[in-house]
């Protein structure tokens, strides 16, 4: 039975292995003939028979359905032929098939700009606008078309989907970014600042201006909303500091120092001031629990116990009179505590002299 059984099992991994075989064998037999039918379909696109191209195209992508090129071409085709809605789809399979081809975006990209220009026409502003997203979605280099798509929004005081799309649009141009010419780019950046400041957003305001800045571009609207911001950032933080310096008169240096640490990370927040600040406090804390334990053990008339506590404060705080002066009453008190029981004990051994 076991041996039977091992049997089958290496005929069934032999048989396995002949259909992986067999299926890879015809795969790429598909491929191969996938590339040559696309090559023939390029040759009648250069001698503009876009009928008999777009026909060889479609062969390849039914032999290879992942075959990009032959969605791309097919698209092409089919544009030149007017088919525009056609085309789109081809052109929209190429693009995920092959998301950073340039050409397959542009094409795609110019397809929803021309049903953008005919919504436009046509009276249709919502249409227009979203032909227009498609089109920066399908070709995000376009950077034209997002500041036009962003100043559209802007003067419809539509700031949300300015934001929605203002990551997108970062992420998507970060090459251009690092070039530093592209001057739409810039403004588009500017306008989406503008909209996270128009939402009281104020960090991702300044996010977004840092963004555009990279772009060496002269742009006194960009260098005045950043003096705003800054204006405002630093009012803030004065204003949150203010609230600790009243704190600090009240003595409550714990909610003092909870203030400070906010303000903090606050944009524009004089971050060493406000360390050192925070230093401060925590060390008037600390002198301020040294003071409470030495008030109580002298009230208490325990000098001893207060002697140690009193010597380590004077260590930590050697500048402090407060603690100084405490330290200084201590030593007086028991150095008065050891003239006391140094007498006590004179006397006694008088009088046991003199009882003798």
């Amino acid at each position: 039975m076991l041996k039977k059984h091992s049997t089958f099992s290496y005929t069934h991994l032999l048989f396995m292995l002949l259909f992986v075989f067999v299926l890879n064998v015809q795969c790429y037999g598909q491929s191969a003939a996938a590339d040559a039918m696309v090559k023939t379909g390029r040759d009648y696109f250069n001698l503009f028979q876009y009928d008999k191209a777009f026909e060889n195209f479609k062969i390849a992508i039914n032999k290879d359905p992942d075959n990009w090129e032959a969605h791309y071409y097919a698209g092409l085709s089919l544009l030149k032929l007017k088919r525009n809605d056609e085309a789109e789809r081809y052109l929209s399979k190429a693009r995920n098939l092959n998301p950073t081809d340039l050409d397959t975006q542009k094409a795609l990209g110019s397809i929803y700009m021309n049903l953008a220009k005919t919504a436009q026409n046509n009276g249709q502003n919502a249409k227009k606008i979203e032909y227009q997203l498609k089109a920066c979605h399908a070709y995000p280099a376009a950077t034209k078309q997002w500041q036009s798509l962003f100043d559209t929004w802007f003067a419809n005081e539509d700031y949300d989907n300015i934001i929605k799309e203002s990551d997108y649009l970062y992420k998507n141009t970060r090459e251009l970014l690092d070039q530093g010419e592209d001057k739409s780019l810039q403004q588009a950046l500017l306008i989406a600042a503008k909209a996270y400041y128009a939402k009281n957003d104020l960090v991702k305001a300044e996010t977004f201006l840092n963004h555009a800045n990279k772009i060496r571009q002269q742009n006194e609207e960009l260098y005045s909303l950043k003096r705003q911001l800054k204006t405002i950032e630093e009012n803030k933080v004065n204003k949150v500091l203010e609230e600790a310096e009243n704190e600090i008169n009240k003595k409550n240096y714990d909610k003092a120092i909870t203030i400070l640490k906010d303000a903090s990370k606050l944009a524009g927040s004089r971050s060493s001031e406000i360390e050192a600040k925070i230093e401060e406090l925590e060390k008037q804390i600390n002198i301020n629990k040294y003071l409470t334990k030495l008030n109580e053990l002298i009230k208490a008339e325990d000098y001893e116990k207060a002697a140690p506590i009193a010597e380590e404060a004077s260590q930590m705080f050697p500048d402090n009179e407060e603690i100084t002066s405490k330290a200084t009453l201590i030593t007086t008190k028991l150095e008065e505590i050891q003239e006391k029981i140094e007498e006590e004990e004179k006397n006694k051994k008088l009088q046991e002299e003199l009882a003798k």
